[in-house]
Parts: structure tokens; C-alpha cells; sequence
């Protein structure tokens, strides 16, 4: 058994045991990431221009979507418009409860006068969505 002495970046050495027989180079394993080999240019290359900018990428879009979350504006509406979500036989879901008491909320605050219910029939011996979130609404109202 032969012994090969390798370095790292910061000077320290190690002696590494080679086995003979395998190539022209004894430990050719161990030269993958060496400097100037091509694997570790084709790593360096793909982190430094894909994977890095990817990154940056995703922490600028959760950037955006954080902040935009906090723009607030306060305008006055002609309706509010209530999309319909599902209903649990003579209840509404949890989804669309809030989104009927948010609606309801702006209608108190006055920034909306109207509020408009939408949504369709999910099964025939139900009532649509809108009527559900009609019924739901006169009943907390």
C-alpha cells in the first residue's frame, strides 16, 4: 500500500492510502475536485450562474409577496363580489363563511354598498352557493 500526500485550501495535509492497479493515477477518486479538473468547473459554473440565481430569485418573489401583503388601500367600492366556495349541506364552509363575513364587514365599514353572491349548485337537492351565502349572511346580519 502506497501513501499519497494531499492538501486542502487551507494548508492542512493528510496522507491517504492509494491502492495501485487502479489507473495512471493512484487515487483518481480523489482528484475529482481537484483544481482545474473539469467536473469541479462544471459545478463551479452551475452554482455560480444557475443555482445561485435561482436562489436569488425565489428570496425576491417571497420578497414581493411579503411586502405586498402589507399595501393596504382604502377605496370605496360599488359591490363586493363573493365568490362562491363549497356547501356542506345546509352549511357553509369555512372558506366561504369568511369570505361572506368579509364581505359583511366592508358592507358595515361602508366601503362597499353592495354585495353580490355567486357560486353554482353542487348537488340537485341542495341550494346553490349564492343562496346559501344569502341565507348565511341574513342570518348574521
Amino acid at each position: 500500500m502506497h501513501c499519497r500526500l494531499i492538501s486542502d485550501y487551507s494548508g492542512a495535509h493528510a496522507a491517504i492510502p492509494t491502492v495501485q492497479g487502479v489507473g495512471s493515477d493512484d487515487c483518481w477518486f480523489l482528484n475529482i475536485f481537484c483544481n482545474g479538473s473539469p467536473l469541479r468547473k462544471k459545478v463551479a459554473f452551475i452554482a455560480k450562474f444557475i443555482i445561485a440565481p435561482a436562489l436569488l430569485l425565489v428570496v425576491l418573489v417571497a420578497v414581493r409577496i411579503y411586502t405586498y401583503g402589507n399595501n393596504a388601500v382604502d377605496v370605496h367600492c360599488d359591490a363586493a363580489i363573493v365568490l362562491g366556495a363549497a356547501v356542506w349541506g345546509n352549511d357553509v364552509s369555512p372558506v366561504f363563511r369568511e369570505r361572506i363575513n368579509h364581505a359583511i364587514d366592508l358592507y358595515r365599514r361602508g366601503k362597499v354598498r353592495k354585495i353580490i353572491f355567486t357560486g353554482g349548485q353542487g348537488n340537485r337537492n341542495e341550494l346553490t352557493e349564492a343562496a346559501e351565502a344569502r341565507q348565511y349572511g341574513n342570518e348574521i346580519f
